[in-house]
């Protein structure tokens, strides 16, 4: 099996200015509703004081609700 083509995704990464479209993907991307978050800790899923790894974070909007929830995030 071929691995990743890691040249075509550094062509890709440097023609792209993620910059320049970070206020439309902050509109369009509100976040998740604070039942998500009420559901997580219900099952138990995200209790106070554990730590949480967010990778590839976006805006932020999983870690702030774990944060608000008492995780270290």
């Amino acid at each position: 099996m071929a691995g990743p083509d890691i040249n075509a995704t550094r062509e890709f990464g440097g023609s792209v200015d993620f910059g320049r479209v970070a206020g439309e993907y902050r509109s369009h991307r509100a976040g998740f509703p604070d039942r998500f978050f009420r559901v997580l800790s219900h099952r138990r899923w995200a209790i106070p004081g554990e730590r949480a790894l967010d990778l590839g974070t976006g805006t932020g909007t999983v870690a702030r609700g774990l944060a608000r929830l008492g995780l270290t995030v």
